[in-house]
């Protein structure tokens, strides 16, 4: 070990250990401050269906106090709430999160040889669920940087697992201003109560046809859009949804994206909520470019932040 290395071990950097190694020392960090002994299979059963071995909470050690662990936590959930595009944001969940980057110490000398990672866990005031996801030498044409390769990633395998394990978001009054619009029912609806309807929930609208009651609309009941968007309104049987082919938006900041979009006919919903970072850019949409989708469908775009901090 060379005198820079010796430095620079005090900040994590030379030091060499496995992702299991890595979330259990986060664990410790994030539950109260427990060193607990990890696990793969929660029991074993004979062949008569006897339980002849079951795993269960095994502590080595406290590590850290309570109470710096509960301050480890809250500052875990500031970096994500202060940064959500370049975090497992969740609009409406409390998680805490933080990316990684490192040097592959057996590579380190050649270019571009990183390990990129981002761990994260919810609810962040009382973990039961914690991720970490790694990628071994990322493409340098994307970037190495763990908020740039693997945190949306993160956010898209929380959004599925937090539902499926019973949680589900809440809501400040801040978020339901800023929040994504839920498209409701409006086919079978007289026209004017269907623009006071949309009126009321912040959306536009545009009426095809010279009847007086919706027949079909475009997005569908129940698809997410960002407030100000539009939707049609189709009032004539004979009226076929126009198609219009979805633009390359991947590159662009969220306020080129939505002028492209709009230009084309098109909505769009961000996944794990709006941000007003300036520097944020989309690095997902939903719909490849050259897609044919009706006209006032709603292409949900991921963000990523160009200022990274890991």
């Amino acid at each position: 070990m060379s005198l820079v290395d010796l430095a620079s071990s005090a900040f994590g950097q030379a030091n060499e250990l496995t992702a299991l190694e890595l979330i259990t020392a986060y664990s410790a960090a994030i539950n109260g401050g427990e060193l607990i002994t990890p696990y793969v299979v929660d029991h074993v059963t004979d062949t008569n269906g006897n339980v002849v071995l079951q795993n269960g909470k095994k502590v080595k050690r406290q590590v850290i106090s309570e109470e710096t662990s509960k301050t480890v936590r809250e500052q875990l959930q500031a970096v994500v709430d202060n940064n959500p595009t370049h975090n497992a944001y969740i609009q409406g969940y409390k998680i805490g999160g933080k990316s990684g980057t490192a040097e592959i110490r057996a590579t380190r000398d050649i270019e571009d040889d990183y390990v990129s990672s981002y761990c994260c866990f919810a609810p962040a005031d009382d973990p039961e669920l914690i991720m970490l996801i790694q990628a071994d030498y990322p493409d340098p044409s994307i970037g190495y940087y763990g908020s740039q390769v693997v945190t949306p990633y993160a956010r898209d395998i929380m959004e599925e697992i937090l539902p499926y394990m019973g949680f589900y978001p809440e809501y400040s009054s801040e978020d339901y201003d800023t929040m994504n619009v839920s498209v409701p029912l409006l086919t079978n609806s007289d026209t004017e109560s269907a623009k006071a309807t949309l009126d009321q929930l912040g959306l536009t609208y545009e009426i095809v046809g010279s009847g007086t009651s919706v027949l079909s609309q475009s997005p569908t009941t129940g698809t997410n859009m960002a407030k100000g968007g539009k939707v049609i309104l189709y009032t004539e049987q004979t009226t076929q949804q126009d198609l219009v082919t979805v633009p390359n938006v991947v590159g662009m900041s969220l306020s080129e994206a939505n002028a492209t979009l709009t230009n084309s006919g098109l909505n769009y919903t961000v996944l794990g909520g709006t941000s007003e970072d300036s520097s944020a850019t989309v690095r997902f949409q939903s719909a490849a470019e050259g897609t044919q989708l009706a006209r006032g469908s709603t292409v949900t775009l991921t963000l990523v932040s160009g200022e990274v901090n890991d």
